[in-house]
């Protein structure tokens, strides 16, 4: 018997417990046919995670960091420390569905040009989130989002490029990007490739991992033969940074990184533009939706934040 496992499935969590507990047994309940490790990576979360890991599944690998080292640092920090065949980069706030990782390391065995892939993501309705398959960002994508054409026209091929809205999603294909919730990524692929980029704290990490690997010359795919859940977002729900500026600052040196300064400045250009016109309209709105306060509050308190920086202060 081998003692290397077919996969190993490493979460970084911070401060989602119960999410946590029920992401681990919703992969020990439904996997059964492979060989698989799990590496749970805590954040410094204050919640009690560490404790219920050791607690109520003391067969996972758990790492406990003493401060918030972030998504790419933590995920990282797992891979040097494992040894499966394949490597599952998982969010606590999921759910795996079924069969769903046997049936991508099966896909991963039969495809040998395949550095990554990922699953279909259902939202709790059963709906699909177009993220976990959709096109690298380019400075028109951005554009749309900014503009909010690819959410009016989000089944065109033109306007709804980014998350390919015109396709549900439904048959396996390449792709360009895959969601970090759930992503599954060859031990070769990572040694030509190289491990996540650390300077990515928050966001855009899969964004830039995804780009390199198809750099190097493997393809990505989504598997719609797997499945899992996906909560979204809750670790960044319960932040109390600046989550839009972090984004952007992301989106910025994925830009400087695979396509020039011009593209970066071009996109932090974009970035001022469609800020400032906001908050002039937030202001207005104010006073139109009193129901919606707290969110105006919020918004008007950070986006003078995401103004200063797209001009180059608090880099």
């Amino acid at each position: 018997m081998t003692d290397i496992p077919d996969l190993t499935i490493i979460i970084v969590n911070w401060n989602v417990k119960e999410l946590l507990g029920d992401c681990l047994r919703s992969i020990y309940s439904q996997t059964k046919t492979i060989s698989f490790e799990v590496v749970a990576v805590d954040n410094a979360s204050s919640d009690g995670s560490v404790e219920m890991v050791e607690k109520e599944f003391p067969q996972v690998k758990l790492i406990a960091n003493k401060e918030n080292l972030g998504f790419a640092k933590g995920n990282n920090q797992a891979i040097r420390e494992s040894k499966g065949r394949y490597f599952m980069l998982l969010n606590p706030d999921t759910i795996v569905v079924g069969n769903a990782l046997a049936t991508m390391v099966l896909f991963m065995d039969n495809r040998r040009d395949a550095g990554a892939i990922g699953p279909r993501i259902l939202n709790p309705d059963k709906t699909v989130q177009l993220t976990c398959g959709r096109y690298s960002p380019t400075l028109l994508t951005e554009l749309l989002d900014f503009t909010k054409l690819s959410s009016v026209f989000p089944k065109s091929r033109i306007f709804g490029k980014s998350l390919m809205g015109f396709w549900p999603h439904n048959d396996t294909r390449e792709v360009e990007l895959l969601s970090g919730a759930c992503m599954m990524v060859r031990k070769e692929t990572i040694e030509q490739t190289g491990l996540m980029d650390e300077h990515f704290f928050l966001f855009a990490e899969e964004t830039d991992w995804c780009y390199r690997i198809r750099k190097n010359g493997w393809k990505i795919y989504l598997n719609a033969d797997a499945e899992i859940m996906h909560l979204w977002q809750q670790s960044v729900k319960r932040s109390s940074i600046n989550t839009a500026l972090e984004s952007y600052k992301s989106m910025y040196r994925f830009f400087m990184n695979h396509h020039g300064r011009l593209s970066a400045l071009g996109y932090r250009g974009m970035v001022f533009v469609f800020i400032g016109l906001r908050i002039p309209v937030y202001w207005l709105w104010r006073y139109i939706r009193p129901s919606r306060s707290l969110q105006i509050r919020v918004a008007l308190k950070r986006y003078p934040q995401i103004l200063r920086w797209s001009i180059g202060f608090g880099e």
